[in-house]
């Protein structure tokens, strides 16, 4: 599981600030960290965690779809202001990841 995972991050996010990008992954970033917290959920899921937590498209989507949301920030919202399921999936992963590392913890929260 935690190989799919792996790969999964690797393959997924596209980290380039072009428009074509940036609707890529409006459209598709909501399922693919529900898919991953999903995998959380699974046996196995604590090494799926281990995997997520240092990696280059988790720390991209806490800077720039939790912290810096100027492209990301209609992901985060709806029109009639009830939770967003996207915004508890990525408040549910970072809660997941702060506790397996308190360096990362420091540095990147």
């Amino acid at each position: 599981l935690s190989a799919a995972f792996h790969r999964l991050l690797d393959s997924f996010v596209s980290l380039r600030p072009n428009e074509r990008f940036l609707e890529y992954n409006r459209a598709f970033l909501p399922s693919f960290y529900g898919l991953l917290r999903e995998m959380l959920d699974c046996p196995g899921g604590d090494d799926c965690l281990r995997v997520l937590v240092p990696h280059r498209n988790w720390e991209w989507a806490i800077k720039y779809v939790i912290v810096d949301t100027a492209e990301y920030v209609q992901l985060l919202q709806t029109p009639d202001q009830e939770p967003d399921p996207f915004a508890h999936t990525l408040r549910s992963l970072l809660r997941s990841s702060a506790g397996v590392n308190a360096d990362w913890r420091l540095r990147t929260l």
